[in-house]
């Protein structure tokens, strides 16, 4: 990939969060994610959590849409392709979402492109989950481990807040995250950030970090590349951040990648 290709964004920055060799794989092999069931599960839920909220922003009743909230679930669930997805749980989900989570969600947008250059960084872009009026930002997440009470200081949501202050001139107060534990009593559970110059200042140096090592990885495997060489990772050190994260990687070599940092034998741990 050329760097006048190159975009920074909320999943190119959670990658590296996540894996600095998942990082660098996904720039010179990338392929295809591998859908597994805690994935298809949450894609299925925001699935239906789209068509609830685009009623509820309206001020229709939840219960007006909710078989085509369910309805658009099970067509996630099919598109993915991941039989093992229990529709019951994904609807329990969507529908508990209205009842425990209480914002003004009048005006919200859902899903909204936004892409701007920014100094330091290039060309960046995301799509933000929910960006409530008030401008304030919040993502839904599906897990089996409820976020800690600082959970909401990630690079992701620092991101959104960077990306979206830099397009509009707007300040973000406050991001957070809607978390669906999937536990004996499931339930949504909030945990949320007040947006502060330091958060600012913290997110915009972590990615620019992202785009000097990118930058860096250019210059070094640029002539072994022109030879017709493999390019050498130099510029993301560092494995999974937890055994988990390999076992359904489409770079573990059990799964047909290169990666040469794959832990063998990882569990599904979170």
């Amino acid at each position: 990939m050329s760097l006048e290709e190159f975009h920074v964004s909320k999943s190119a920055l959670g990658r590296m969060d996540r894996c600095g060799s998942l990082a660098w794989h996904s720039i010179h092999y990338k392929r295809p994610t591998i859908p597994n069931e805690a994935m298809a599960f949450g894609s299925a839920v925001d699935k239906g959590l789209g068509v609830a909220l685009k009623a509820i922003r309206a001020g229709i009743p939840y219960a007006e849409v909710r078989e085509s909230a369910h309805q658009a679930a099970a067509e996630e669930i099919v598109r993915n392709g991941v039989s093992e997805v229990d529709i019951e749980e994904v609807r329990t989900a969507i529908d508990a979402f209205p009842e425990q989570v209480h914002a003004d969600f009048a005006l919200c947008a859902l899903q909204e492109f936004v892409h701007t250059p920014i100094e330091g960084l290039g060309e960046c872009q995301g799509y933000l989950d929910i960006r409530l009026a008030s401008h304030e930002i919040w993502d839904t997440k599906t897990s089996t481990k409820a976020k800690p009470a600082d959970g909401a200081r990630t690079l992701e949501l620092g991101f959104y807040v960077v990306l979206y202050e830099a397009a509009t001139g707007k300040r973000v107060p406050r991001v957070g995250y809607w978390t669906y534990v999937r536990r004996q009593h499931p339930s949504w559970t909030e945990v949320s950030l007040e947006v502060t110059d330091e958060f600012r200042r913290w997110a915009y140096e972590s990615a620019a970090a992202f785009v000097r090592a990118v930058q860096a990885d250019e210059v070094l495997n640029r002539s072994r590349i022109e030879q017709g060489l493999e390019p050498i990772n130099y510029t993301f050190p560092g494995g999974a951040r937890w055994p988990g994260l390999c076992k359904t990687c489409e770079h573990n070599p059990a799964n047909g990648g290169v990666c040469r940092l794959a832990i063998e034998g990882g569990t599904n741990g979170d």
